[in-house]
């Protein structure tokens, strides 16, 4: 049997753990490095032990309805228990070998008989389950007219129904107050283009350059006068200068005239004594 073979190979194993070698440096800083490797080899164990019974399960018949298929179910199911078992076997080979696990070579192999012996029931288990299967065929076959993706199809609808409906209502409800909301913008902007305010408006803004040109006439105009105003100020201003200086020079004239006239009577007045 293959069990034989794997008591031979983990007593070889044990025998090579116990001998005592001193490690050097390199050895104690890739420890940690091993460790990873020895996990990793663990996890990649179980993965085959997974992969093993899933293509076992992949070769079982729907149907058994002749001698080649049970034979073939019973070889299958019989393979299966032996790679289990020896899959089993190798995983606790990789656990107990990690490191951190102070136990004596005795202690050792009593718990790898005892993981015999546990292996060795549960391989006689899913024998006793292969025989129980050869035995009763019904159990292993499949009702045809069970139609596997419908079943999970409508299982689906059922799970996302009411989402479903709950999103199509909200949607219904957007939508209509989308059409209530367009229909008031469309009255009000109708409202707004018949109103007469908006046509007044609509006049003022056609007339409004006309009114602009005009303000800028009325602007260019008023600053013509402003210049007109200052020249007439100006003028104004020239004239009254010139009146102020007439005045005074005739006002000075009158004065020279008025001391000429008393300068002569007072001649006048002298010369008729001075005959006398």
């Amino acid at each position: 049997m293959a069990t034989d073979g794997v008591k031979e190979e983990l007593a070889a194993m044990q025998i090579g753990e116990s001998e005592d070698v001193t490690m050097t440096d390199a050895e104690e800083n890739d420890a940690g490095v091993v460790t990873l490797d020895k996990v990793s080899l663990l996890q990649e164990s179980v993965d085959k032990m997974t992969l093993s019974m899933f293509n076992a399960l992949r070769l079982l018949p729907a149907s058994t309805d002749d001698n080649a298929n049970n034979q073939e179910t019973k070889d299958a199911i019989t393979s299966l228990a032996n790679d289990v078992l020896r899959m089993v076997q190798e995983t606790d080979v990789l656990i107990d070998d990690l490191p951190g696990l102070d136990k004596t070579e005795a202690e050792q192999l009593e718990e790898l008989r005892r993981l015999q012996i546990q292996s060795e029931e549960e391989a006689q288990t899913l024998r006793q389950v292969a025989e129980e299967a050869e035995e009763n065929a019904e159990l292993w076959q499949v009702d045809e007219s069970v139609n596997g993706i419908e079943v999970m199809s409508n299982a689906v609808i059922d799970t996302i129904q009411p989402s479903l409906d709950a999103t199509i209502h909200r949607i219904a409800e957007l939508k209509e107050s989308q059409q209530r909301l367009l229909k008031l913008l469309a009255e009000q902007n109708a409202a707004i283009g018949s109103s007469k305010q908006i046509e007044d408006v609509a006049v003022v803004l056609e007339k409004l350059p006309y009114y602009v040109k005009k303000v800028q006439g009325i602007k260019l105009a008023m600053a013509e006068i402003s210049t007109s105003t200052e020249k007439m100020k100006r003028r104004a201003e020239n004239l009254r200068v010139d009146a102020q200086s007439h005045a005074i020079k005739k006002e000075n004239k009158r004065d020279a005239q008025s001391q000429w006239n008393k300068l002569y009577a007072a001649k006048n007045a002298g010369s008729p004594s001075v005959q006398s």
